[in-house]
């Protein structure tokens, strides 16, 4: 009998980053079962059906209507002997598993709906008795009372937890949760194919470099009052006296407004602003995360902000500087020794950071050699979070 596994917490576009988890969690789970059917359960349904077409999996909208619609099924559900099950509760009621691949969550600072949120997706699931697994993503701290409250209900009831980097991994031990330890971030697992790479090859013909700037960091900058967009501005004018630029929105809804699921309008700031516009330019915005993934790899290096840019980086063993907001950077880093090349917005220097630019170009091809030598560990902690996913541990032992 084919298994059923429902995806929660991503979504097939939008954020490139969510779509590669779920893409590396689709393209895993058909290395070991190719008939398994897949259900992604998104909140960009409308956007994302292309994407589901082409990849061959079933969508079902979930953003915060379908949710909280989902627990109060859930629990008619329960109560009617599952003579009541409609909807998204109809795909979790037959899953053999749920994998949550939101990436960060229970984090102290990120708000009361961010919290609820955290809580919803998955209590659906598990008011049904569903095997969850959350797949690796950073957790914690656990410092604020809701946090610790909403971590503390919910955590201990997933069927697989899965830490990305040790920090988590300290957090939630503090906290006395169970979890099965570390585990790589998933997207590293996601393929390229060769149209992928031929896609990237006609996109750029001749050397770049690479910029994936973030609005979720231009909005934080702005609150404490720091120009991220000027700083960014002011590194592409630098790169781009002597080397091509080309812009990757990697979280991107065209047509939409600027937010933290869209990264046009920023890039298109960008390069209205640049010096030097003849030698930059913007990668294309409905690129899927495959063909981001390949049009990195064919980067001299990337600067980036966003988190899963730099994964791609890394699993293209392509050097990548990063501006990041969380320690979620430096901890991935840190597994491959280059942790060192991250640092905190909040101590952006556009010069000193387009100086540390020019230092990676010139010692790029022994940081990529570092970078595959790390790799394939990285690569088989990130299958960890597939081998809970498929063989999830029982609940007695948890």
């Amino acid at each position: 009998m084919k298994r059923h596994v429902v995806i929660v917490g991503g979504s097939l576009t939008g954020n490139k980053g969510a779509a590669s988890m779920v893409l590396a969690v689709l393209d895993g789970l058909r290395r070991e079962e190719p008939d398994t059917d897949v259900t992604v359960m998104t909140p960009l349904a409308a956007e994302d059906r292309g994407a589901a077409e082409r990849e061959g999996v079933t969508l079902l909208p979930f953003g915060p209507t379908e949710i909280v619609l989902a627990v109060i099924g859930a629990v008619l559900c329960r109560l009617t002997f599952g003579r009541v099950a409609m909807g998204p509760v109809r795909a979790l009621r037959t899953a053999d598993a749920v994998a949550d691949v939101s990436g960060i969550s229970f984090v102290d600072g990120r708000g009361v709906a961010t919290l609820a949120y955290n809580v919803l997706l998955v209590l659906p699931a598990l008011l049904l008795g569903r095997p969850v697994v959350k797949i690796s993503q950073a957790m914690g701290p656990f410092e604020q009372s809701a946090t610790r409250s909403a971590a503390r209900l919910i955590l201990p009831r997933l069927t697989g937890l899965l830490a990305r980097g040790r920090g988590t991994l300290e957090h939630l031990e503090e906290l006395g949760v169970r979890n099965d330890g570390l585990a790589a971030d998933v997207a590293f697992l996601m393929q390229t194919t060769p149209d992928d790479d031929d896609w990237a090859a006609a996109e750029v013909d001749r050397p770049f470099v690479a910029i994936a700037p973030s609005q979720v960091v231009a909005d934080q900058a702005k609150r404490i009052r720091l120009d991220y967009v000027g700083h960014i501005i002011e590194i592409v004018d630098e790169l781009s006296t002597d080397h091509d630029v080309v812009l990757i929105a990697h979280s991107a809804r065209p047509g939409r407004p600027a937010g933290r699921l869209n990264d046009i309008p920023l890039c298109e700031e960008i390069l209205a602003r640049t010096a030097t516009p003849e030698r930059c330019r913007m990668a294309s915005p409905t690129a899927t995360p495959r063909q981001l993934r390949a049009l990195i790899g064919r980067s001299d290096i990337l600067v980036a902000s966003r988190f899963h840019a730099m994964i791609s980086a890394l699993a293209t063993c392509t050097p990548v500087l990063v501006v990041g907001w969380s320690h979620k950077y430096r901890e991935v880093l840190a597994e491959f020794g280059l942790e060192e090349l991250a640092s905190d917005f909040r101590e952006l220097d556009a010069a000193g950071t387009a100086a540390r630019a020019r230092k990676l170009l010139d010692r790029r091809a022994a940081v990529s050699e570092q970078t595959c030598t790390a790799l394939p560990t990285v690569l088989d902690s990130a299958r960890h979070n597939l081998d809970v996913l498929q063989h999830p541990p029982l609940r007695s032992d948890r």
